[in-house]
């Protein structure tokens, strides 16, 4: 639990987890990040990597989400929303680690959407995480 709330985290489920409880904490905690998101958006700002560690990682982390892109929409083409779902899943839980906060709130909402089997929904998050990319790739060539 300390490591957690080093890491930033604010609550935590405990297994076994109640779908009520789960749901709930979904509502409760998208709601702060579809906030979070907009005002990142608002702002315009890409959050600096200041971990020299992560820094070097950061551009062949960028250029796999980039293949994450290709993977959802050829997964969209053919109908294969399990696979979005894992593709969301994962940006959910990595992007945040790397500095990305709203990357992580793009892959939450993909894996709702491929839950949803909304590829509407899909394909617009697919364009916004491209835009997001876009905006982080310029600013890690831009030297600090």
């Amino acid at each position: 639990m300390d490591k957690s709330r080093e890491a930033g985290c604010t609550a935590y489920l405990t297994k076994p987890i109640r779908r009520q409880t789960l749901l709930e904490a979904l509502e409760k905690y998208s709601e702060a990040t579809h906030a979070q998101s907009h005002r990142a958006k608002a702002s315009e700002r890409v959050p600096a990597v200041t971990d020299e560690r992560l820094r070097a990682l950061v551009p062949a982390y960028l250029e796999g989400r980039r293949r994450d892109i290709r993977t959802i929409l050829t997964a969209l083409e053919q109908g294969d929303y399990e696979q979005i779902c894992t593709v969301g899943h994962k940006l959910h839980g990595s992007g945040a680690g790397y500095g990305f906060p709203e990357m992580s709130a793009l892959g939450q909402r993909l894996e709702w959407a491929a839950e949803r089997q909304d590829a509407n929904d899909i394909r617009e998050h697919a364009t916004e995480l491209s835009k997001y990319l876009d905006g982080l790739e310029m600013a890690v060539q831009r030297p600090q």
